[in-house]
């Protein structure tokens, strides 16, 4: 399981301030993302902001006839959440777990 003091932290987290990244800490928690997981369906109520450091995550778009796009990825530079910003708070995408290292 990651720490969120590992070498593998993700690179937004550790280019914070070392005051502003403990200020933060007590809200992080570690989790599991395994391959295949969805961590939000379009239109869902975004909950929580996911800072990836030993996983890869993809902004998946799917049409109607059931066809895909993928948008983005996200791996340890970046974060998925940002319309937790926004109001409605929803995805607009789908987001899955395509790579876990271990």
């Amino acid at each position: 399981m990651t720490t969120l003091n590992s070498q593998r932290i993700n690179l937004l987290l550790g280019a914070l301030p070392a005051q502003t990244y403990q200020r933060l800490a007590t809200d992080l928690e570690p989790i599991q993302m395994p391959a295949g997981q969805v961590i939000y369906e379009s239109g869902s109520e975004l909950r929580y902001a996911y800072f990836p450091t030993t996983c890869i995550v993809s902004k998946i778009y799917v049409i109607a006839d059931g066809a895909s796009s993928e948008l983005a990825i996200i791996g340890n530079e970046g974060f998925v959440g940002l319309s937790l910003v926004n109001i409605p708070r929803q995805s607009r995408g789908l987001y899955v777990v395509n790579r876990s290292k271990r």
